[in-house]
């Protein structure tokens, strides 16, 4: 099976004129594919249940089908846990002492701290009185807000569990079918930037995202996810996969490479006595097609790849979209503030992380760029709102 094998198949049950689809999930040790088609109950009694199934193409060509039959498996609901239990528990347990703490804040976090709080930003640092160590730890472990500028906010925070950095980023640039367009940020109170992208549908859309130095941690591979959602009461069909495509500065943009991604949750009907009755995430784990995850803000997320913070921090835009994505002069604000030791005299402190420290006045940027592109050449990309790129240690 090549790169875009997207076998699925379509069909109906009992009947029905509603039609659904399914995409195959990883191969059986014995060889065969898993189609599921629908979830139910032991009703106790004999059920006739009748499939009719439409064979699809796949990239274009007809495809058989071998059916071995159908198979019933129990689900094992597997409830997430809770990681603020977890976290809490854990911290619960850090003694008071500066060094305790110091294991569980970044050697920055006074930067992150000072440019989050616009009182602070009023005098200079030599005059600010930073918090305690365990109340800076308590501020940033729930997230701040930090303004990069005018419409253009960053969420920060740091994991609870070991104090290691965590942040959201809205796109920079965006481009329909190569061509750039003037960025339209929508001010929004469910987002944690405070501001949304609608993206319109097109060929192909592009999203760049400028990441200042100082905000991964050393010696950590974080993982990158597209934050979005469709907008309310529009429904994503389930021809709507794309293919995403992150850039690392080796793809030709002319080549159909790229992740399929269901951009909705696909719904597996639950057959009850009386027919369908409702719609949960299928119990399969789809091979081909990636799924998107519902966050507890409501918000869904797609895993765009897992890189060191190294690699993250390495990557370049390829020269080949140097037309389409051009930095003019930076919108970041001329503010410096060094990684103030522990002393509080404002002399750059000689931790680990020192040389990786943050501020609004970066010198180093790397350039992450998303395209994401229709499955099929006769249809465009569907209409979603993006709050933006999300890096957490993984």
């Amino acid at each position: 099976m090549e790169e875009y094998d997207d076998y699925s198949l379509s069909y109906k049950l009992n009947y029905s004129s509603e039609s659904y689809i399914s995409y195959r999930s990883k191969m059986e040790d014995d060889g065969w594919w898993m189609f599921e088609l629908f979830q139910t109950i032991n009703f106790k009694r004999t059920v006739d249940c009748n499939v009719t199934v439409r064979m699809l193409k796949s990239r274009g060509d007809p495809w058989s089908l071998l059916i071995e039959g159908i198979k019933f498996l129990p689900i094992q609901k597997f409830e997430d846990e809770d990681e603020d239990e977890v976290e809490n528990s854990e911290v619960n347990n850090l003694t008071t002492s500066n060094t305790e703490w110091d294991n569980h804040l970044p050697c920055d976090y006074k930067n992150f701290i000072y440019y989050s709080n616009k009182e602070m930003t009023k005098k200079p640092q030599r005059d600010v009185i930073f918090p305690t160590k365990e109340e800076a730890y308590s501020v940033l472990s729930r997230g701040v807000l930090i303004n990069i500028s005018y419409e253009v906010n960053m969420w920060f925070w740091i994991s609870k569990l070991n104090g290691k950095k965590c942040f959201m980023l809205p796109p920079a640039s965006l481009s329909y079918n190569k061509k750039l367009i003037k960025l339209k940020r929508i001010l929004s109170k469910e987002s944690r930037i405070e501001n949304e992208l609608h993206l319109l549908p097109s060929e192909v859309v592009g999203m760049r995202f400028e990441v200042p130095d100082g905000l991964f941690t050393p010696n950590t591979t974080y993982g990158c996810y597209l934050v979005y959602k469709t907008p309310q009461g529009l429904f994503l069909t389930n021809t709507s996969v794309v293919k995403l495509k992150l850039d690392d500065g080796s793809v030709v943009l002319g080549q159909r490479h790229g992740k399929l991604t269901y951009l909705s949750i696909p719904q597996s009907p639950v057959i009850g006595p009386h027919g369908p009755c409702g719609s949960p995430s299928p119990m399969n784990k789809l091979k081909t097609v990636q799924l998107p995850r519902r966050r507890k803000d409501g918000w869904l997320e797609v895993n765009l790849g897992n890189k060191s913070h190294i690699q993250w921090m390495n990557m370049h835009q390829h020269e080949q979209f140097d037309h389409s994505f051009q930095r003019g002069k930076s919108k970041w604000k001329s503010w410096f503030l060094p990684c103030i030791s522990d002393d509080g005299s404002g002399h750059v402190s000689n931790n680990r992380d020192t040389d990786n420290s943050f501020s609004l006045d970066p010198q180093y940027f790397s350039d992450i760029t998303i395209y994401m592109r229709p499955l099929y050449s006769d249809i465009r990309t569907p209409k979603i709102i993006v709050q933006g790129v999300e890096f957490r240690p993984v």
